[in-house]
C-alpha cells in the first residue's frame, strides 16, 4: 500500500497497492544501512555456498534438486524482505515495522549467543564468530530507529520517500554532490604533473609516490560508490572473517583430538619411540604451523583483494565516464541483454568467487608450506646431503641460464639498438643476425622450461586473482568465456549508462529550472545583476543613480545584449578551436550532410560548410562517364 502501480489498473483503488521493490540497484544512499542488511544474511550465504543448505529439506530425485533450490531462493528472500523494504520505501510505517522485526531477530540471536552454558574460552569463541552478525543488527537497531524519528519530523507517515531527482533542486545543492563536484574538476584546468627532483633520491623519492598512489586506496571525494556495490564488498569481508574463523577453529579441533588420541595409544602400549616420536612431533608442529599460515595468508590476501577491487571499479567506471575502454571493453562488444544479465548476476558471482578464491588460496599455500616444511624436517634427519648434492647439481645451469638472459637484454640495449635503446632503430645488424643464428638452438632448449614456467604462471595468477572479477583469467580474444568478468563488465555498462555524472547533473539542472518559481526568481535577479554590471562596466553612473532617460536606458541595454553575443562568440570559438571534433555536430554542416544522403552524394568529412554537392554530383558523373 506504500507505493503506487505505474502501468496495470492505474485507476483502481487509486493505483495501489504496488510492487514495493527491496533495494533500488542504482542509489548510492544508505550504504552501509544496506550493508549492513546483508551482513545479517552472512551465516545462511555460509550455508548455502559451503553446506548447499535449503530451506525445505529434500532427499530426493537429483532433477528436482533445481526446483527446491528456486523454492529455498524466495523463502530466504522474503525471511530478510522487510528489512531491506523499510530502507526502500522510507517512511514512519514501514521504520516502525522494520524497527520490531529487526529488534526481534537480534533478540533472538543474542540468546542464542550466549544462553549455552558453556566455558569462558568456548563462549568467547562463539561471540567471536558472530560478531558481523551481532554488529550488523545492532547497527541496525539503532539506526532505524533514527530514520523512524527522522521520517516523522519530516511528516513522512504513509508516503514513499522522495529520490533525489524529485526533491526540489537548487544550483548549490548539486555543485556540493559526487556528481557536481565531478563535473566541476572536468571544467578545471587539471593540474600538471609533478617532476622528480633532482638527484638520485629525488628519483627514487618520486618512484615511490607513483607507485603508493597507484596500488593504495585513497579517497576521493567526487566519486561514491553505489550502495549496492559496497554491500557486496562488505559481505565479503565479513565472509573472510567468518571463513577464516571456522577453518581455524576445525583445524584446532582436529589437532586437539589427535594429540589426545596420540597419548592415549601411546600410553596403553607404553612404548617409548624416542626419535619416530620427535619426528612425528616435528610433524604435526609443522603441519599444525602450515596450516594456521596458509589460512592467514589467504585471509589477508582476499582483504588485499577486496581493497584493489574498490581502487579498481572506481578507475574502471571512471574510464567508462571519459568514453576511454582500453581496459573494459566497450559496449558494443556485448548486447544489451548479455549487460543486463551480467549487471543482475554480479553481485552473487562475486559473493561466490571471494568465498571460493579463499579457499583454493588456502590450498595452494597449504601445498606450499607442507612442502617447505617437508625439505626443512628431512634435513634435519639426515637428508641435508641429498637436497646439498641436488641443488650443487641444478646450479651451474641455472646461473648459466641467467646470465645469458641478462647477456641477451645488454646486448638488445647497448649494441643492437641505437641510442642505448631509446629508439626501436636497429644498429650493428651483421652481429644481430649472427647472433640470432646461433641463439636459436640454445633458446629452442630454453623454450621447454619457458613452456612449463608458463602454465605454473598461469595456475598462480589464476589462483591469486580468482576473487577478482575485474581481471580475466583468460586471454583478451577469449575474456568473455569468463563468467565472472562478463558478469563484471555487464555490470559496469549499466551502472555508467545510469549514473553516469554528467548525465545525472545535467538532469538536475534541467529540473532545476522546470521548477517556475525557481526559474522566475532566478531569472529576475540575474537579469538585474548582469544589467546593474554592464551599467556599471560602461562607466554610466547616471542611470544608476536615477538621472537617465528612458532612451538612454535602452541603448544601454542593447550594448550590454551586444557585449554579451561577442562573448558568447568568443567562447564558441575558443570552445570548436580546442575541441575539433565538435564541428562535425555543428548545425551547418548536419544540415549539409542530410542533404547530401538524400541525393545519394557521399561528401568529403569536413567543417567546411560552403561544400557543394552539385559539383560533387558533377565530378561523379564524368568520373562514371570515364570508366564507361
Amino acid at each position: 500500500m506504500m507505493r503506487k502501480r505505474r502501468n496495470i489498473l492505474k485507476n483502481m483503488l487509486n493505483g495501489r497497492p504496488g510492487l514495493v521493490c527491496p533495494m533500488d540497484a542504482m542509489t548510492q544512499s544508505s550504504s552501509l544501512s544496506y550493508a549492513c542488511s546483508f551482513g545479517v544474511t552472512i551465516f545462511l550465504i555460509y550455508q548455502i555456498i559451503l553446506e548447499q543448505k535449503f530451506a525445505i529439506p529434500y532427499d530426493g530425485p537429483v532433477g528436482l534438486k533445481m526446483l527446491i533450490a528456486v523454492v529455498s531462493m524466495l523463502i530466504y528472500g522474503m525471511v530478510f524482505f522487510p528489512i531491506f523494504a523499510c530502507l526502500a520505501i522510507g517512511s514512519v510505517f514501514g521504520y516502525g515495522i522494520s524497527a520490531l522485526y529487526v529488534w526481534a531477530i537480534t533478540a533472538v540471536n543474542i540468546y542464542k549467543t550466549f544462553s549455552c552454558d558453556v566455558s569462558v574460552k568456548t563462549r568467547i569463541a562463539v561471540v567471536l564468530r558472530a560478531l558481523p552478525l551481532l554488529g550488523s543488527l545492532l547497527y541496525l537497531s539503532i539506526s532505524i530507529p533514527g530514520r523512524f524519528i527522522k521520517a516523522v519530523r519530516k511528516r513522512q507517515f504513509f508516503v514513499v520517500a522522495e529520490s533525489v531527482l524529485d526533491n526540489k533542486q537548487d544550483l548549490e545543492t548539486i555543485r556540493k554532490s559526487p556528481a557536481g563536484l565531478h563535473v566541476i574538476k572536468l571544467l578545471e584546468k587539471p593540474e600538471p604533473k609533478s617532476k622528480p627532483s633532482p638527484g638520485i633520491c629525488g628519483k627514487i623519492k618520486h618512484i615511490i609516490r607513483i607507485f603508493l598512489k597507484k596500488t593504495l586506496y585513497h579517497w576521493d571525494k567526487d566519486f561514491r560508490y553505489p550502495s549496492r556495490f559496497s554491500s557486496i564488498m562488505i559481505v565479503g569481508i565479513f565472509l573472510l572473517y567468518v571463513l577464516s574463523f571456522e577453518f581455524m577453529t576445525y583445524v584446532f579441533r582436529i589437532f586437539v583430538l589427535l594429540d589426545t588420541l596420540y597419548e592415549t595409544e601411546i600410553e596403553k602400549l607404553g612404548l617409548d619411540l624416542g626419535a619416530g616420536g620427535s619426528i612425528y612431533a616435528d610433524s604435526m608442529h609443522a603441519i599444525k604451523i602450515s596450516m594456521f599460515l596458509s589460512l592467514s595468508l589467504a585471509c589477508a590476501i582476499g582483504l588485499l583483494m577486496i581493497v584493489y577491487m574498490l581502487s579498481s571499479y572506481r578507475a574502471n567506471l571512471k574510464a567508462l565516464f571519459r568514453g576511454d575502454h582500453s581496459v573494459i571493453p566497450g559496449i558494443d562488444a556485448r548486447s544489451n541483454a548479455a549487460h543486463m544479465v551480467g549487471f543482475i548476476r554480479y553481485a552473487g558471482y562475486q559473493v561466490g568467487y571471494i568465498v571460493w578464491g579463499f579457499i583454493i588460496q588456502s590450498v595452494i599455500f597449504l601445498i606450499l608450506t607442507l612442502a617447505i616444511s617437508t625439505v626443512s624436517i628431512l634435513s634435519r634427519y639426515g637428508m641435508r646431503d641429498w637436497f646439498v648434492k641436488k641443488i650443487s647439481d641444478l646450479w651451474p645451469a641455472l646461473l648459466l641460464t641467467i646470465l645469458l638472459n641478462i647477456f641477451q637484454i645488454l646486448l638488445s640495449k647497448f649494441f643492437f639498438l641505437q641510442d642505448k635503446g631509446q629508439r626501436l632503430r636497429l644498429d650493428n645488424r651483421r652481429l644481430l643476425y649472427t647472433f640470432t643464428y646461433f641463439m636459436f638452438f640454445f633458446n629452442v632448449f630454453l623454450g621447454l622450461v619457458s613452456c612449463l614456467l608458463r602454465i605454473l604462471k598461469s595456475i598462480v595468477v589464476g589462483a591469486l586473482f580468482m576473487s577478482r572479477l575485474d581481471i580475466s583469467v583468460l586471454p583478451q580474444r577469449f575474456q568473455f568465456f569468463d563468467p565472472g568478468f562478463a558478469a563484471y563488465v555487464g555490470y559496469l555498462h549499466v551502472e555508467n549508462a545510469h549514473t553516469h555524472p554528467v548525465m545525472f547533473v545535467f538532469i538536475r539542472l534541467m529540473k532545476m529550472n522546470l521548477n517556475s518559481e525557481y526559474r522566475h526568481s532566478t531569472t529576475v535577479d540575474m537579469e538585474m545583476k548582469e544589467i546593474h554590471n554592464g551599467v556599471v562596466s560602461l562607466g554610466l553612473n547616471e542611470l544608476a543613480n536615477g538621472n537617465a532617460s528612458k532612451e538612454k536606458e535602452s541603448q544601454t541595454t542593447e550594448q550590454w545584449r551586444r557585449r554579451y553575443a561577442a562573448c558568447f562568440k568568443w567562447w564558441l570559438a575558443y570552445t570548436l578551436i580546442n575541441n575539433p571534433e565538435l564541428r562535425f555536430y555543428r548545425k551547418g554542416y548536419m544540415q549539409v550532410l542530410k542533404l547530401a544522403r538524400q541525393e545519394g552524394v557521399a561528401i568529403p568529412v569536413s567543417d567546411d560548410l560552403t561544400i557543394d554537392i552539385d559539383a560533387i554530383k558533377r565530378k561523379l558523373n564524368i568520373t562514371e562517364s570515364t570508366h564507361l
